[in-house]
C-alpha cells in the first residue's frame, strides 16, 4: 500500500514561483530566523525571508550570529599540539586508550603552557603509584615470581601474563587536579 501511495507522489517546482530562482544546489540551512513562526532559508550567505508561507524574499545582507556566538579561531601552544601528537601516538601504538589520550590532550589545553609540565609531572608520578598498587592487588609479583624464577629452564616462557588493564584516567585526572588546586590557591 505505502509503495503504491508513493508511487502516486508527484512535486512541482515551484522554485521560481516563490522567489528563490537561481539558487539550485546550494547547501541551505532551514530555520525560523526572524522569529515570525514562518521557516526562512539561508544559503550562499544570503537570507531568504519567508512571507507568511506565499515566497521568499532576499534580505540585505544580514549577520545571522551575534558576538557572543562567534569565537576566536582556537590558539595552542607548540608544546600542547606537541603533546596531543604523543598522545595519538601512544594511542596508535595501544600504549594508551583511546579516552586517556583525549583526557590528557583536553587537560593539557586547558591548563596551558605554564601548568604543562607540572601536570605531566604530577600525572606521571600518580600513574606510577597507582600502577604499583594494582599490580599489588593484582597478583603480579608472584605471577612475575613464579614465571622466570621459580620455572625450571625452559619453562614458563609460554606462560603468558594477563593483560589487566590499569585504569590511567584516575592518574590523569589527578594531575588535572592537582593544576587546578595549584592555580586556585595561587589566585587566593
Amino acid at each position: 500500500q505505502i509503495e503504491a501511495a508513493a508511487a502516486q507522489v508527484a512535486f512541482e517546482d515551484v522554485t521560481d514561483n516563490v522567489g528563490l530562482e537561481g539558487l539550485g544546489g546550494a547547501t541551505a540551512a532551514w530555520g525560523d530566523f526572524d522569529g515570525d513562526g514562518w521557516v526562512d532559508l539561508y544559503t550562499n550567505g544570503q537570507l531568504w525571508k519567508n512571507e507568511s508561507g506565499a515566497s521568499f524574499r532576499k534580505r540585505p545582507s544580514v549577520k545571522i550570529w551575534k558576538a557572543p556566538l562567534s569565537l576566536p579561531a582556537p590558539t595552542r601552544p607548540p608544546s600542547t599540539t606537541k603533546l596531543i601528537a604523543v598522545t595519538f601516538v601512544m594511542f596508535s601504538q595501544g600504549w594508551l586508550g583511546g579516552g586517556d589520550a583525549k583526557l590528557i590532550s583536553a587537560v593539557a589545553v586547558w591548563a596551558g603552557l605554564s601548568q604543562l609540565t607540572l601536570f605531566v609531572i604530577v600525572m606521571v608520578i600518580l600513574g606510577a603509584v597507582y600502577s604499583t598498587f594494582e599490580a599489588i592487588r593484582l597478583g603480579y609479583p608472584k605471577r612475575i615470581w613464579d614465571r622466570f624464577v621459580k620455572a625450571k629452564p625452559g619453562e614458563g616462557s609460554d606462560v603468558a601474563l594477563p593483560r589487566d588493564v590499569v585504569p590511567y584516567g584516575v592518574a590523569i585526572a589527578g594531575g588535572g587536579l592537582y593544576v587546578a588546586m595549584m592555580q586556585f590557591l595561587a589566585s587566593a
